[in-house]
């Protein structure tokens, strides 16, 4: 650009020249012939004789002005032209130059050339800019720029690549940082070329220079959102089989437990059937525990909410887990004084905080520090674009923090996955921590972690605060009979299921309809509307389920008590319904006490009702 714009003054300048000389000679010519044509009249008055050749002298004098005059004046205009042209081409060149500085600005994208023969560099504005620079601003040696600006990590790199340029004259594309004068570090990409001479030797490299900085970390953050979905649609996938096998799996010990209590009520407790029996039962007892943390990591279950202090809450699960955790691990809580409430399920924070709290005890079997803190806290707009399943608003945190032996970056992956244990077999599940991601998340909340190995491990959950949720009436009304008299429908798809809840209900003294799916319990239900007194329904069955037989109930304008039976699993999207009809909800697998207590307690609220507002 600069050798242009030399260019065009040299040239201004030998036109100027030009002009100066014609106009010169011609004013040379222009006296000489004023001196001839002043001599001619003097001669004509002294000697009439030469009169004649010094007119025809002046004469041609006088030609020879008017010809260079015109050929002036033609050359003026050329000139002129000329440097009229020369004017608007360099007006265009620096425009040009403007416009290439702005883009490269707009770009942050600078240029540079290095003169291999004077070993000088050449920086463009905004290369200058890049590196925190004012122009000229730098020595422009090549040696003394690459020590002094480049990251001392990549100078034999940068020096590598572009001296194998200059020798095989291939062009060149990389990365390289440079350091700022303030310190900053910035990522730049290179593209550049080498340039020959007529015998093949280098005499120059052209280059640019990008600032990346930004750009990448965009693509990190951009990479990061993306595993964090992809680990959220595997974890979503695992949480959609984990529900449906626990449902099924849920049926399978209903029945297992459920005939096992029936023989057991049955049996001489002192006799060898007896105690196997009994030893059936702790089995699926333990598998049934097993089936409701598969249900929480699947955030399956149903909860149970109000409104609660987490103080309050960690303060008694640690009453117990003082006593397992051991004398060498110093477990200490930290309260907020001023704790905003939650709605949560009381029970199912405890098994988070129980959970990590194990965890970090076997994670320290030298013994360590341990520390829970709760705290508010606000996640604002920023936060929640890098964890786009969680809104941004006012949260409870709680924060359990461990001395222990840490994890890696390949383990933290996979730690919320169901089976998946970092513990010697026999002595972990896999499903604590798949157990806590549920719950936390079926509580619209947020769980992340953080580990070093060596250095301990950090767990941060935050629950939603909800001001306006009222608390749950935890009241019950206890009934001090469990037996009864009267019909009670039961529909139930499973056959074995409904066998057992015929069985169950009739050892407690009541008369049992039974219907395989939704539509027989509809019809069971129309041609004996007067004697059933309560209907068990399962909320998912083939042809019509438990909802749909419910509303069909109350469009006959019956308002028969109606307890609702759920194995946890996907019929769960109904929960809200559930809430807002009102019924009770029974979960599967239960007991012969728990479904007495809960057909007792729904009758005899019936019956408080129908006294109330007789």
């Amino acid at each position: 650009m600069d050798e242009k714009i030399s260019e065009v003054r040299h040239t201004r300048i030998k036109a100027l020249r030009d002009i100066f000389i014609i106009a010169a000679f011609t004013v040379f010519v222009f006296v000489l012939v004023v001196y001839f044509n002043v001599s001619g009249i003097l001669f004509r008055l002294l000697e009439a004789r030469e009169a004649t050749l010094i007119d025809e002298f002046g004469l041609t004098s006088i030609a020879l002005v008017l010809a260079l005059g015109a050929f002036s004046m033609r050359r003026w205009r050329e000139l002129k032209l000329e440097l009229t042209e020369r004017k608007r081409a360099e007006e265009q060149l620096k425009d040009s130059e403007r416009q290439l500085a702005e883009a490269q600005h707009l770009a942050h994208i600078g240029s540079w050339n290095w003169d291999l023969r004077s070993n000088t560099l050449n920086w463009s504005d905004e290369h200058y800019r890049i590196l925190g620079l004012s122009p000229g601003e730098i020595d422009p040696n090549y040696e003394s720029v690459v020590a002094k600006y480049i990251h001392p990590e990549d100078r034999d790199l940068v020096k590598s690549i572009v001296e194998n340029s200059i020798r095989t004259l291939e062009p060149f594309n990389f990365h390289y940082r440079v350091v700022q004068p303030g310190g900053d570090v910035r990522l730049l990409h290179s593209r550049g070329n080498v340039i020959s001479d007529e015998q093949g030797n280098s005499i120059r490299v052209f280059g640019t220079a990008q600032d990346v900085t930004e750009l990448k970390r965009a693509e990190k953050a951009l990479h990061e959102t993306e595993e964090r979905l992809q680990q959220s649609q595997k974890m979503e996938s695992i949480g959609t089989l984990a529900g449906g096998v626990a449902h099924d799996f849920n049926n399978l010990l209903m029945v297992i437990s459920g005939n096992t209590e029936l023989v057991l009520a049955k049996l001489d407790p002192d006799s060898l059937p007896h105690q196997r029996l009994v030893d059936v039962e702790k089995a699926a007892d333990r598998a049934a525990t097993l089936t409701r943390q598969m249900l929480a990591f699947s955030r399956r279950q149903q909860l149970e909410r109000k409104t609660i202090n987490l103080n309050e809450t960690i303060s008694e699960i640690l009453k117990l887990l003082r006593r397992t955790i051991g004398a060498d691990i110093d477990m200490r809580f930290e309260a907020a004084g001023n704790l905003s409430t939650v709605f949560a399920d009381p029970a199912q924070i405890e098994q988070v905080v129980m959970n990590l709290v194990i965890n970090a005890r076997d994670a320290m079997p030298q013994g360590g520090k341990l520390t829970i803190e709760t705290n508010n806290a606000t996640l604002d707009e920023a936060f929640t674009h890098n964890h786009p399943f969680v809104e941004s608003g006012n949260y409870a945190q709680i924060t359990i923090s461990d001395t222990g032996m840490g994890m890696d970056a390949e383990i933290l992956k996979q730690i919320y996955e169901p089976f998946f244990t970092t513990k010697e077999v026999g002595k972990g599940t896999g499903l604590g921590l798949s157990m806590v991601f549920g719950i936390v998340k079926q509580h619209n909340g947020l769980i992340e972690v953080s580990s070093l190995v060596g250095k301990g491990t950090t767990f941060n959950i935050y629950l939603p605060v909800d001001e306006k949720a009222g608390v749950i009436d935890e009241h019950i009304v206890q009934p001090t009979l469990c037996r009864g008299t009267e019909t009670v429908l039961v529909a139930e798809d499973e056959k074995s299921l409904r066998k057992l809840a015929h069985a169950f209900l009739a050892d407690l003294g009541y008369t049992v309809l039974l219907a395989r799916d939704g539509v027989e319990a509809l019809k069971l239900f129309q041609a004996n509307s007067e004697q059933i007194d309560l209907l068990l329904l399962d909320v998912v069955m083939p042809l019509m389920g438990g909802q749909e037989v419910y509303e069909q109930i109350r469009c006959l304008g019956s308002d028969a008590p109606v307890i609702f039976m759920t194995g946890y699993s996907s019929e769960m999207v109904q929960s809200q319904f559930i809430e807002n009809s009102g019924a009770p909800l029974l979960r599967k697998p239960y007991n012969v006490e728990e479904l007495g207590r809960k057909v007792r307690e729904t009758l005899e609220a019936t019956r408080m009702s129908e006294v109330i507002y007789a």
